[in-house]
């Protein structure tokens, strides 16, 4: 199968009428049905394939493939050819498509056109179907139209003739001597030296009918014994024992179990057993507080160093502690966070937080002196209120930050340090304050006198502690010892 070449759909589409749709009239049809090779439109196409192969076989022009059988319709046919001979028969051209090729007239058509590419003589009417079959005659399936008579009729005749061909090929009683405890004419060759094919049931066989009754007979016999062995079973006398035992097996049972509980709980009894023993061991281990008790219980101070958590930095924690070591906790857990580590007793994790706190208050001294948080408070509460004050000198600058950042904001820039954020800050308030004086005046006064301006009176239903002034803080600050001493106490 290869595709059809120029020159082939050039043959195609100057066949007579195939410049339009055969089914619509629309101009440049790119959609062929093989089948009656007459050509149509893409949505007439769809419908053609709606049909079914077997009613139209439908392919494209340009991307498809094509047999030379196919090519030999394509070329034989065309659209003024298929039309002429429906109208003939009486379909018009705008006909709906699937009566219009579902048609006798069509499938004939179709047939004419194969027999002419083949070179067979035209047919001149479409052959006879071929009548269904109404079942098999000789199966145990009830034929179309059969009454029950003569469905029984039919199934006699087929057992007749079955028990005719097992006669003709077995002998006279048919399988006579499967099974039987003399010979068997089911052997097999060379089984008896002495096997005769013509052995039957007057030779001590028998046939199928003798092993169906003595199979029945086994079953009854079978069916009165078990009969028999039920009623035995289930006799008044069989019953009633069953009870008496049952019932003094449940009395022992239950004297039994008495005994042992009053035997485990009386008291006369606990110190010979031990269990009085064991429940004063269990109460000597038992903790005397939670292992939850938390921050503020008994337990817990009684834990904490004398100096509690403000106490002073070179002393390592003392008193409560012992030889207790941090937990390692697991991998990934953060040991400098506050978060419990995985298996950290209480003790454990006041150690920890108390080695954290001691290593942040080193961190403050470094970095601000001995004065801790309150010298840094101070000079900056200094410089605020004093906004003629020149910075002092310092050889700190400012960190440049990365192209994009913005030098005057509030937000960190990268590689900034401590020193150079603040220098940084203050800097950025200085200038503030100057556009403000350069705007209001008198250093920004306008905002100061709004500030300062008495407030309105109050009218009466806000809550009393709102008219109280907010209580001065302390002239010298809080200094770091302080602040954990708080958090401590």
């Amino acid at each position: 199968m290869v595709q059809m070449t120029a020159s082939d759909q050039a043959i195609v589409k100057a066949m007579p009428g195939n410049t339009m749709c055969c089914d619509c009239g629309m101009k440049n049809p790119q959609w062929a049905s093989v089948s009656f090779g007459n050509v149509f439109c893409l949505e007439c196409s769809g419908v053609h394939r709606s049909l079914g192969v077997h009613i139209s076989f439908v392919r494209s022009i340009a991307m498809d493939s094509w047999t030379d059988q196919q090519l030999a319709m394509m070329k034989t046919g065309g659209n003024d050819k298929l039309n002429a001979y429906l109208e003939q028969k009486g379909i018009g051209r705008r006909t709906p498509i699937k009566q219009k090729y579902e048609s006798d007239a069509a499938q004939l058509y179709k047939l004419i056109l194969k027999a002419r590419v083949e070179g067979k003589p035209e047919p001149t009417q479409l052959p006879k179907p071929t009548p269904k079959s109404g079942g098999d005659a000789n199966g145990m399936e009830r034929l179309p139209g059969e009454t029950d008579q003569q469905y029984i009729a039919r199934q006699t005749r087929l057992r007749e003739e079955a028990k005719a061909r097992m006669a003709a090929k077995f002998g006279g009683s048919g399988m006579g001597g499967v099974g039987s405890g003399g010979r068997s004419s089911m052997q097999g060759i060379g089984s008896d030296p002495s096997y005769n094919p013509n052995w039957s049931s007057s030779s001590g066989g028998f046939g199928v009918d003798s092993l169906v009754s003595g199979l029945g007979s086994a079953l009854n016999t079978a069916g009165s014994m078990a009969s028999t062995v039920k009623n035995s079973v289930l006799s008044d006398e069989n019953i009633n024992a069953v009870r008496s035992t049952s019932s003094s097996f449940w009395g022992s049972l239950t004297a039994g179990v008495s005994s042992v509980a009053s035997t485990v709980t009386s008291s006369s009894n606990a110190d010979s057993d031990g269990l009085a023993q064991l429940q004063r061991e269990v109460a000597s281990h038992k903790p005397a507080q939670s292992k939850y008790g938390g921050v503020g219980s008994e337990g817990f101070m009684a834990k904490v160093p004398p100096s509690g958590f403000g106490g002073s930095t070179s002393a390592p924690p003392s008193g409560g502690f012992g030889n207790l070591v941090e937990a390692q906790g697991l991998p990934g857990e953060d040991r400098n966070g506050i978060v419990r580590l995985t298996g950290e007793s209480d003790e454990q994790y006041v150690l920890r937080q108390t080695r954290l706190r001691d290593e942040a208050r080193a961190r403050m001294a470094a970095k601000f002196g001995g004065q801790g948080i309150s010298s840094s408070s101070s000079s900056v509460g200094s410089s605020m209120s004093n906004s003629s004050a020149p910075a002092p000198a310092s050889t700190v600058h400012e960190a440049p930050g990365l192209p994009g950042e913005d030098r005057n904001g509030i937000a960190r820039l990268t590689g900034e340090s401590d020193d150079q954020y603040v220098m940084r800050q203050t800097r950025l308030r200085d200038e503030a304050k100057a556009r403000m004086a350069a705007k209001f005046g008198n250093g920004g006064s306008v905002m100061s006198s709004a500030s300062s301006s008495k407030s309105a009176p109050n009218s009466g239903n806000a809550p009393s502690w709102l008219s109280k002034p907010a209580p001065a803080p302390a002239s010298g600050g809080i200094n770091s010892n302080d602040f954990f001493s708080s958090f401590g106490s």
